[in-house]
């Protein structure tokens, strides 16, 4: 992962961030941190400042391939290739519900401050 800036043209930081590649990259401009998900079944929470990991999300048993994050700013929902969805406390790194019941993979998903919407290959 490469931090660039845009106005200079320089590179801020790279880091090696997962073990695989990161399919989805959502930033949380108001604290300085950005939320990756990767091939490696993980997502994970940047400083955007120092560029360190702060917290690595561990529990999908396969690709996770999005994410958003939730209205309060406190919470994350990822998708995977496990046929789940996982809903995150982005403090403590809990995961705070694993929602499932999908035959195929859900690839994308939306939050609003009271329900979810999903896409699935299930078209459910």
């Amino acid at each position: 992962m490469d931090m660039w800036n845009l106005s200079g043209g320089d590179c801020l930081f790279s880091l090696a961030a997962h073990d695989s590649f990161i399919s989805s990259i959502l930033i949380r401009p108001n604290v300085h941190q950005a939320l990756t998900v990767s091939r490696d079944n993980t997502l994970k929470l940047w400083d955007l400042n120092s560029g360190q990991c702060l917290r690595t999300f561990e529990g999908h048993r396969d690709w996770v391939v999005s994410t958003v994050i939730h209205p309060n700013g406190h919470q994350a929902l990822s998708a995977s290739w496990d046929n789940t969805l996982k809903l995150w406390d982005l403090e403590s790194g809990e995961c705070l519900h694993t929602f499932s019941g999908h035959a195929f993979t859900c690839v994308t998903v939306k939050v609003f401050v009271t329900f979810t919407i999903k896409c699935s290959m299930d078209k459910l």
